[in-house]
């Protein structure tokens, strides 16, 4: 049981390191650009106005809001760009000129200059997200090689890997005939050949 908890445990630990990755290189790469990358300032010229509803979810429920933002276009090294921002009750017309703030590596992402996108870290908000598919992909993980960690070849190689290592501790302890007649015995009587490992590794910690 505590070996299954184990490999649980690390399959979602890699699950957990994966989901992040694809979250910040693929799934949400312009966000945590937006938060984290380098930016430029330039002005932009606004297009249009809207709304939409934004929904949060929270540990004791959900609430949604309408969020205002603005559509605005600029120009970064003669290319031409446009893109949508949040604002918050500043008073602007059409054609109105704004400084916004772009990425440098990908200059199609862009927020007003000052203001925040968010109203939480990139890694708080999407802390959830992440812990959810992290569990479905450990799941599925361990789905597809419960097969492999119950076959008899697998724990075989998983013994004897352990039953290495055990031996070359003891060889610390007992001369090299000693070694070399359990390391005979292993083939023999597996149980015998670690029992007798155990004993003389037992006796050492012991003294000390």
């Amino acid at each position: 049981m505590k070996k299954f908890n184990n490999t649980l445990l690390i399959a979602f630990l890699v699950s957990f390191a994966i989901i992040w990755l694809c979250m910040i290189f693929w799934l949400d790469k312009d966000g945590f650009d937006l938060e984290y990358g380098d930016k430029e300032i330039t002005t932009a010229k606004i297009l249009s106005f809207g709304t939409y509803e934004e929904v949060q979810e929270f540990y004791d429920g959900a609430s949604s809001h309408v969020i205002e933002y603005l559509e605005y276009s600029y120009y970064v090294n003669g290319k031409e760009y446009k893109y949508g921002s949040k604002y918050f009750g500043d008073e602007y017309s059409i054609s109105d000129k704004i400084e916004i703030e772009y990425v440098k590596t990908n200059p199609k992402i862009s927020k007003i200059k000052g203001s925040e996108e968010y109203s939480s870290n990139y890694f708080l908000r999407n802390l959830i997200p992440v812990i959810a598919f992290s569990l479905l992909f450990m799941f599925a993980f361990i789905s597809a090689i419960e097969p492999i960690l119950k076959s008899k070849r697998f724990n075989y190689w998983i013994n004897k890997m352990l039953f290495k290592r055990k031996l070359k501790l003891a060889s610390q302890y007992r001369d090299e005939r000693v070694i070399n007649m359990i390391s005979d015995i292993y083939y023999k009587d597996e149980q015998r050949a670690n029992d007798m490992l155990d004993k003389i590794i037992d006796e050492n910690d012991s003294k000390n």
